[in-house]
């Protein structure tokens, strides 16, 4: 395996490259890994400078630490920068922030995210482009996924008016209005989240993809997607769906089924990540609790 670091990492992010991957490590455990503007320029500065890599097949961004993966923007320097009055720094950070997550939702590489415990804010403009990449959203276990600048008196930015408006019914307005957090498999349910991981899983993914070669990945997926049709076709037929979504398919395999975690918008024990342009739905006991969360529009 060979690795290649990238010459704008900073001290909290590691950037480098391993078996034609680039890797994006978050490494701020302290706030969360909360982004801050160093952050964000040497993430932006490492895309940059992959994009028209041929040596660098996709993205991987991620953090080493279990209690976050991303808790959103910096706001202790937000607070204090606007404090100070000086309002050019808070106007920088945001204008970088959402420079970063455009090129990220239109990066012409696939971008994966491995989002780990805390996701909330700015991790989710940082993790949420993925889907549009031809990458994967993963989640797991510890994920906490929320949009809560409503509870800071701000409104979900970082492209949640994109995202959220794509989820089942009312749930993104929800979410946007009340800041609440959800699970692994309220996020495969809303269409926040493609993929399904344990916590304990995610070392040794890392160590497959520093050095599985690409080849037999290949010929994995093949024989793993046959699989998956199968069971997706049998699920279509005893589940609804949402019309298509067109525009977005990874091609790359999903897991049909994801064990569910007290799971607030599926009654099911059975969370189905989406597969292809459109997903079959599980039955949903809070349909009868809420139903203006699921009146589906067309």
């Amino acid at each position: 395996m060979s690795l290649s670091a990238s010459p704008e990492a900073s001290d909290e992010v590691a950037t480098y490259v391993a078996n034609c991957i680039g890797f994006i490590e978050l490494e701020r455990p302290k706030a969360l890994n909360a982004l801050s503007l160093g952050m964000i320029r040497a993430i932006h500065a490492a895309l940059d400078d992959w994009r028209e890599n041929p040596d660098v097949l996709a993205v991987v961004v991620r953090s080493q630490h279990p209690r976050a993966f991303c808790a959103g923007g910096d706001i202790r320097f937000l607070y204090e920068s606007a404090k100070r009055g000086e309002h050019e720094a808070r106007d920088a950070f945001f204008i970088e922030e959402y420079r970063l997550n455009h090129a990220i939702f239109t990066y012409p590489k696939p971008y994966i995210a491995l989002t780990n415990g805390v996701v909330m804010g700015g991790g989710m403009g940082i993790s949420q482009g993925a889907h549009r990449t031809g990458g994967l959203r993963v989640v797991t276990q510890s994920t906490k996924m929320a949009m809560p600048e409503t509870r800071i008196g701000l409104f979900p930015d970082v492209g949640a008016s994109w995202f959220l408006a794509r989820t089942p019914g009312a749930i993104g307005r929800y979410l946007a209005v009340t800041g609440e957090a959800i699970g692994a498999a309220d996020a495969l349910y809303a269409g926040l989240a493609d993929l399904y991981i344990d916590d304990a899983a995610l070392p040794a993914l890392i160590d497959i993809l520093r050095s599985e070669l690409f080849e037999r990945a290949r010929t994995w997926l093949r024989a793993s997607s046959g699989k998956a049709a199968l069971i997706r076709s049998r699920r279509s037929r005893s589940s609804r769906r949402l019309p298509a979504r067109g525009g977005w398919s990874t091609g790359i395999l999903r897991f049909p089924t994801c064990r569910a975690f007290s799971p607030r918008f599926s009654r099911s024990a059975i969370a189905i990540p989406p597969i292809g342009p459109s997903r079959p739905l599980p039955y949903c006991g809070s349909a009868h609790r809420f139903p203006w969360l699921f009146r589906w529009r067309w």
